[in-house]
């Protein structure tokens, strides 16, 4: 078993900079991040500690700051036509909100055009949310 596992969605997202880590693949987005590391931990188990490395968006944070984030939230998921709230998958036990303190990541399969339209949200990005779940 290894004791860290760096996720990134696209290699380009690294520069060649993580090439003496134990780094994940999974392309882009909630599915294929959700595949691929749920397909990697049934085959090499669960590893001490998941990273989320890649890039994403932000209204106030500077271009290329590396940010560590603490609460991570599903941006498009909506079924509040039903009386859910906004972010909430129904009939799951997972909480809607992962984690408990630092910036909030909203994972979404889409970009991002409005920014105040998701008020709390300090990052955007695609697969966060997922990675959070999965290693929960």
């Amino acid at each position: 078993m290894i004791d860290t596992l760096i996720v990134c969605a696209l290699e380009s997202e690294t520069n060649n900079q993580l090439n003496d880590y134990n780094v994940l693949y999974t392309g882009v987005g909630k599915v294929n991040s959700t595949f691929e590391l749920t397909r990697y931990f049934m085959i090499y188990g669960f590893p001490k500690l998941v990273i989320n490395y890649g890039t994403a968006g932000s209204r106030d944070l500077p271009i290329g700051e590396l940010v560590e984030c603490g609460r991570f939230v599903q941006r498009d998921m909506d079924v509040s036509p039903l009386g859910f709230p906004k972010g909430t998958t129904p009939f799951d036990n997972t909480p809607s909100i992962l984690g408990d303190d630092g910036l909030v990541v909203g994972s979404g399969d889409s970009f991002v055009i409005n920014k105040k339209e998701y008020k709390g949200i300090d990052v955007f990005d695609m697969e966060a949310f997922c990675i959070a779940k999965i290693s929960w």
